[in-house]
């Protein structure tokens, strides 16, 4: 066979169609982050050890359940692995991977949770390729058996599988990958990347139906950049915003930080409408968790500042539109009430979904006071 002939047996639409048909129907995260764990190593080699390619899913899937609380499933064995993970190494969720591979390796229980996960995962990726041969009421050892023979006997036979598994020199299962395949997924690899990320959004926003910005929460947390939200919060106080901490009322100079309202892990964004600027301490010391409540209104007058001034650029006046769902003209006419109960329909349910997740709420950097609610905040 061959080069022209080999490209065109994996990239024919019937082999796309096999490898799309891997997500079809997909009841677990398991097939997602295996694929990419796949693509991670097609550089190490023709022969990758199942458990390394076990661990690579480890890695890829720590941010969206660690940093970014999201659910794979309730019993999800994956989600499980890295919850206690997490718990045993106390790694914050936005370690670096070689941090979170360091510590799946030295940690103890990890072999043998990880050989459950590879039990099946890598013949079950491979079932589309043999769905002719495979019978539906097959019990799961004999599927396994069945398509590990399968994948070895149709090696080149111009229908063969991405890759075929046997056991090493030391008794663990390797996958060789076929020549033509990895030639291919290499070459392919961001556009097939790109594909199982989709279907794995597709897959979390299903498990996860409120949560926001789940295609900015498969990876590791970009590198921030709130220095134009900075500028913008410096020059409206040339400009006759009082720039103070909403949560302490502490003024503030030049040393300010700029602070999510709604944690950045949460919301996946930068936007503008859920910036603050906050003492370095408050920075600090909220880190992570979604305020109380009573916070909301502080941060919806000094956004309606904001929003009157002269400093608004077209894009965070957009930012603003399409937060709170009408024109830049009516919200900067609005009355401060309007523009508070604008704020508190935003983010009351925000707050609730962030609770759901996981997320420490209700923080104050002192205990509330019951006679300083809002009136618009007192419920039953």
């Amino acid at each position: 066979m061959n080069g022209d002939d080999a490209v065109n047996k994996v990239s024919s639409p019937a082999q796309v169609a096999f490898l799309a048909r891997t997500f079809a129907d997909t009841a677990s995260s398991y097939k997602f982050f295996w694929l990419i764990g796949l693509l991670k190593l097609l550089q190490d080699g023709d022969r990758l050890s199942v458990t390394a390619v076990v661990e690579e899913m480890v890695v890829t899937a720590w941010y969206p359940v660690v940093l970014y609380r999201l659910s794979l499933g309730h019993h999800d064995r994956l989600q499980n692995l890295l919850l206690d993970l997490a718990a045993h190494s106390g790694l914050p969720g936005q370690a670096r991977e070689q941090d979170v591979r360091q510590a799946l390796k030295g940690w103890d229980e990890a072999r043998g949770r990880l050989e459950n996960l590879g039990r099946y995962v890598p013949t079950r990726f491979l079932a589309p390729w043999f769905a002719d041969a495979l019978e539906p009421s097959m019990r799961d050892d004999r599927r396994t058996r069945a398509i590990i023979e399968l994948a070895a006997r149709r090696v080149f036979d111009g229908a063969s599988a991405p890759y075929s598994l046997s056991f090493g020199r030391l008794g663990e299962t390797e996958l060789s990958m076929d020549p033509v395949w990895r030639s291919w997924l290499m070459d392919a690899s961001p556009v097939v990347r790109g594909l199982a990320e989709r279907k794995l959004s597709q897959f979390l926003q299903a498990r996860n139906p409120n949560a926001p910005g789940i295609p900015g929460k498969l990876g590791p947390p970009p590198i921030r950049d709130l220095g134009p939200a900075r500028r913008f919060f410096a020059t409206a106080a040339k400009h006759g915003v009082t720039l103070i901490d909403i949560f302490t009322d502490a003024p503030l100079d030049v040393t300010f930080s700029v602070d999510h309202f709604l944690p950045r892990c949460f919301l996946a964004h930068d936007l503008i409408w859920n910036l603050a600027p906050a003492t370095p301490q408050t920075n600090r010391a909220k880190s992570d968790s979604v305020p109380d409540l009573r916070y909301i209104p502080p941060l919806a007058r000094l956004h309606h500042q904001l929003v009157r001034s002269d400093c608004a650029t077209a894009r965070i006046a957009e930012d603003y539109v399409a937060a709170l769902r009408t024109d830049f003209s009516t919200l900067r006419t609005a009355s401060d009430q309007n523009f508070i109960e604008r704020y508190l329909d935003l983010y009351r349910p925000l707050t609730q979904i962030a609770a759901n997740q996981g997320f420490a709420c209700g923080w104050s950097p002192s205990p509330p006071s019951n006679t300083l609610v809002e009136p618009a905040l007192r419920q039953g």
